[in-house]
C-alpha cells in the first residue's frame, strides 16, 4: 500500500492542477474526503457559497440533443456508468424505472462547444420529474471514488451547460435541478450522511438518490 498523502500535498495537488477540479486524481480517493472536503470549502467555491470559482459556461453550437440514444449499442469497452445508463434509458418506460426517474429524456449530453475542449465531459443522463428538468451522475454500484467527485463534477457541469440553449433544443422550460446517483452500499452512498458532504450538497443544492442493487431492468445486449 502506497504511503498517505499529507494535508499539505494533498492541497498542493488541488492547488496546482492544470485541468478541472473534478479531473484532479487525489479528489477521488476515499479516505481523503475531510481534508479535501475543507480545502473546497476554503479555495473552491465562490463569496456566495453557490458555486464552483473558475468553472463558467460554454455555450455549445450543435445541439444538445444529438439523437444518439435511437443508435447507441454496447460494446466491452463500455464503462460500468454508461452501461447502466444505457440499460436505464432503454427501460425508461418500466414502472420501477419511471417511479424513480419520471421521463428519462436523454443520456450521456455532450456539452463540450469544440472537440479541442479540454475537460469538458458529458451529462450521463437527463430527465423530466415534477416540473423540472434534472441533470444526473451517477456512479456504477462497483465504483469506490469519493462521493466528492460526483458532486463536484454534476457541479461543473451545470455551470458548463448553457441552461437556456439545452431547455430550447429539447423544447422544455422547466427549472434545472442536478443529482447524484448511487447505490445501497456503495462507497458513495455510506458516506452520503458525512457532515462534510451535507454541506456541500446544500451549497450547491445538488439532490441525492441511493438505487437498490436490485432495481429490476432488462440487461442490454451486446451488439
Amino acid at each position: 500500500m502506497s504511503k498517505p498523502l499529507t494535508s499539505e500535498e494533498i492541497r498542493d495537488r488541488l492547488a496546482n492542477r492544470k485541468n478541472y477540479l473534478y479531473q484532479v486524481g487525489v479528489l477521488a480517493t476515499e479516505r481523503y474526503l475531510e481534508t479535501i472536503s475543507d480545502y473546497i470549502w476554503e479555495n473552491e467555491i465562490t463569496d456566495d457559497k453557490k458555486q464552483l470559482k473558475g468553472v463558467t459556461e460554454i455555450t455549445r453550437e450543435k445541439s444538445y440533443q444529438v439523437n444518439h440514444a435511437k443508435t447507441s449499442k454496447v460494446d466491452g469497452s463500455n464503462r460500468g456508468e454508461e452501461l447502466y445508463v444505457l440499460k436505464l434509458y432503454k427501460n425508461r418506460k418500466e414502472n420501477d424505472v419511471k417511479k424513480i426517474f419520471g421521463e428519462i429524456i436523454d443520456y450521456q449530453v455532450p456539452l463540450k462547444k469544440e472537440r479541442k475542449d479540454a475537460g469538458v465531459g458529458k451529462i450521463d443522463f437527463i430527465y423530466v420529474k415534477d416540473g423540472a428538468l434534472y441533470f444526473a451522475e451517477i456512479k456504477a454500484e462497483t465504483n469506490k471514488e469519493s462521493i466528492l467527485k460526483a458532486i463536484v463534477e454534476i457541479q461543473t457541469y451545470y455551470q458548463q451547460a448553457n441552461k437556456e440553449k439545452l431547455l430550447k433544443d429539447f423544447g422544455l422550460n422547466l427549472p434545472i435541478k442536478k443529482v447524484v446517483v448511487f447505490f445501497e452500499g456503495s462507497a458513495q452512498a455510506n458516506r452520503l450522511n458525512d457532515p462534510n458532504v451535507q454541506k456541500l450538497l446544500r451549497a450547491f443544492d445538488i439532490e441525492a438518490i441511493v438505487l437498490r442493487s436490485d432495481l429490476k431492468i432488462e440487461e442490454v445486449k451486446k451488439a
